[in-house]
């Protein structure tokens, strides 16, 4: 038997303090293990928990640290990386995940060494299938997780295989005391060992790792000493030579985590394969290792900032950077991409931390937006000075008063309805409905090949210098490039009396038929092309919430309310688009009371308005769909309910570079588990 001892600590940035209060406590403990590593010599090596963000936050306090930081990291006395933070899989996407590793690099590097080569993900909330595939193309082949596994369903020792067949080597770390096993049952910095028997030691320590040892798939153990926020334990050494005493037979070795991958790799065919994503909750009745699935909803703003701004850098700033569309120096893109995923630490993108930390989180937000902006504002600039790309309408006998022109960023074709405004002075020409009700400016849309594109006009804002006119279009976006459409004054007037309406709570185009269900608040959909169709779309259904930022939880006692339909307007009705407004009451508990007669909704309610507003376009094979809810209870959890009517036990769904195959229904056999089931999962959006 081989046994390593692992000693680290897991540092969470932000999560029940600040960065700020966290940041001190991490500068302060720098101080002492750079203090202990200077004065015991046969203290082997630290580990940075996987992470180099550590080492821009302790050095931009103490800068005077540097130099012995960089000497102990070129040693091997310090070990850091891979990640620049530890993020949650799910969450994000696939792009944060290989670009928080490419920083992991990129910052090793400054610091004078590689990253370690294995995958330490040692906290995250559950693990998307991809990632071994993901790990393998930054060189990694090696492992160490706990959430969302367990003892009866996997090994100690394993190979993690993606969809696409690629595997990492991974250690599952124990159900109860996770990466902090050797912490808890050698507790260092509670109980100092100066002048305490090896023997008592020895005694401590022996019914955890003859457990641990009798749970090996193969001869080799790693017992760690990584808890949350831990300080360096200069005992550590003694410790080793007790575990040398208790196991005369075994190798014990206070070492570099990629020694004890490398022990592990000798049996690497001796190994089972578990393949695809780790999602199950915990079993074990004990500890603080849980999966935490509801994180996936908390503090939902947070995520939507998150992928609004995560959208616009992968599909519309990364792709102009790519093809030299840019003008602005590639550090605001590295700056923008890297105050994102200083927000993608689990504790923080999860929602499950103090207030002021998700307010910190705002703020890094907002940052990434105005550098997307301004670098978008440069762009939009030169497309409107022709300088990006000369107009097509540059002819003599062609003057048109405007060129409205469109630029798609990504890398290939696009045929789809565009919502676009055009911005006429007050004096443009226009036409009179009958008796000069309303003036319409009158124009027509001409692309490059002389053909007229119809247009919608979804919304006119009348201001003081301008008119702006809200269009839906229909186009064929090139690759990288800019279409020019001629916006032509026409002398007569100019109306689309076509309508995608069939009815006073139907639409329909060539490819899908909308029905509005007055009677439940909800919509039909019919998929034209087979004739299937999906009743009692975006129910709204209401609960309790009695649980906090890591868990839903309804009280035992509850109520479950559906939302009632108010009115249907329809406030767009035209040639290329026809929205419905759909304005829902949902009569809910005012909040949780707790008294003599135990948890439960109170008989005290209020009106909770949302509204869903549905667009059919007339070329798209699918409906837009937004919906607002104006929140005036507590206590509760919102869900909408998008049935397909579909039979069968499975479904897919997305994630970061898979489709990946789930059960439809929870484990019911989670009853008596820690952690019961859970049948709301993540999705990337399908």
């Amino acid at each position: 038997m081989k046994i390593f001892v692992y000693s680290g600590t897991h540092w969470d940035r932000e999560w029940y303090q600040t960065f700020q209060g966290f940041r001190h406590r991490l500068v302060e403990m720098a101080d002492v293990l750079l203090d202990g590593l200077d004065r015991k010599e046969d203290y082997n090596v630290f580990h940075f928990d996987g992470q180099t963000i550590v080492l821009e936050d302790i050095t931009e306090i103490a800068p005077d640290l540097e130099p012995r930081l960089k000497k102990y990291i070129e040693s091997g006395r310090i070990q850091i990386g891979p990640w620049y933070c530890m993020p949650d899989e799910f969450i994000i996407s696939g792009e944060s995940i290989i670009k928080n590793l490419q920083l992991g690099r990129e910052l090793s590097h400054k610091w004078g060494v590689e990253p370690n080569k294995e995958g330490y993900i040692c906290d995250i909330f559950g693990h998307i299938a991809q990632m071994p595939q993901i790990f393998d193309g930054m060189d990694i082949h090696h492992a160490i997780l706990g959430r969302g596994t367990n003892e009866h369903t996997t090994p100690m020792h394993f190979r993690w295989q993606s969809p696409d067949g690629t595997d990492v080597i991974t250690f599952k770390l124990d159900d109860i005391r996770g990466y902090g096993d050797f912490s808890t049952v050698a507790p260092q910095t509670k109980n100092p060992i100066e002048g305490v028997p090896v023997e008592k030691i020895m005694e401590s320590i022996k019914p955890y790792c003859d457990e641990r040892m009798a749970k090996c798939n193969v001869p080799v153990l790693l017992l760690l000493d990584a808890c949350d926020h831990n300080n360096w334990h200069g005992d550590t050494p003694t410790y080793v030579e007790a575990l040398k005493k208790l196991y005369p037979d075994a190798e014990v070795y206070h070492a570099n985590v990629m020694d004890f991958c490398n022990a592990v790799d000798v049996y690497a065919d001796e190994l089972p394969y578990k393949k695809g994503e780790l999602n199950e909750t915990a079993k074990k009745v004990g500890g603080y290792i849980h999966l935490i699935t509801n994180v996936l909803s908390s503090r939902y703003p947070i995520k939507k900032n998150n992928d609004q701004i995560q959208t616009t850098l992968e599909k519309v700033i990364q792709p102009i950077y790519a093809y030299g569309k840019s003008k602005s120096r590639d550090g605001f893109l590295h700056l923008a991409q890297k105050y994102l995923i200083q927000n993608h630490p689990h504790d923080s993108i999860c929602g499950c931390s103090i207030d002021q930390v998700h307010r910190d989180m705002v703020y890094r937000f907002d940052q990434s937006r105005q550098i997307c902006g301004e670098i978008m504002n440069r762009v939009i600039n030169s497309i409107r000075s022709g300088e990006f790309e000369k107009p097509v309408f540059v002819s003599e006998d062609s003057h048109p008063s405007k060129i409205l022109r469109i630029y798609n960023p990504l890398p290939y074709k696009i045929h789809r309805m565009i919502e676009t405004e055009v911005h006429f002075p007050k004096n443009y020409a226009k036409y009179q409905e009958p008796f000069g009700y309303e003036p319409i400016c009158r124009f027509k849309l001409y692309d490059a090949d002389g053909k007229e594109v119809p247009y919608g006009i979804n919304d006119i804002i009348v201001r003081s210098n301008e008119d702006v006119y809200k269009l839906t279009i229909e186009t064929d976006l090139t690759p990288s490039g800019i279409i020019d459409i001629e916006v032509r004054e026409e002398a007569t007037p100019t109306r689309y009396l076509e309508t995608l309406s069939t009815g006073t709570y139907t639409a329909e185009n060539e490819f899908i038929k909308l029905q509005i269900n007055p009677a439940d608040a909800t919509i039909s959909v019919t998929d034209k092309a087979n004739g299937r169709t999906y009743p009692a779309l975006l129910t709204l259904m209401d609960d309790g919430e009695i649980g906090d930022g890591w868990f839903h939880c309804n009280p035992k006692i509850d109520r479950t309310v559906c939302g009632t339909l108010v009115s249907v307007e329809k406030c767009e009705d035209n040639i290329n688009s026809v929205t419905f407004k759909l304005n829902v009451n949902l009569r809910l508990p005012k909040e949780v009371v707790r008294h003599v007669n135990g948890t439960r909704r109170s008989e005290e309610c209020v009106d909770v308005p949302a509204t869903h507003y549905i667009t059919i376009y007339r070329t798209e094979k699918y409906l837009k769909v937004k919906t607002i809810v104006d929140n005036k209870a507590l206590d509760h959890r919102l869900k909408l309910r998008l049935g397909t009517g579909i039979a069968g036990d499975k479904y897919y769904a997305s994630q970061a570079f898979a489709m990946i195959e789930r059960d439809c229904d929870f484990d019911k056999n989670t009853a008596d588990w820690k952690e019961r089931g859970s049948a709301e999962k993540a999705t990337e959006g399908i």
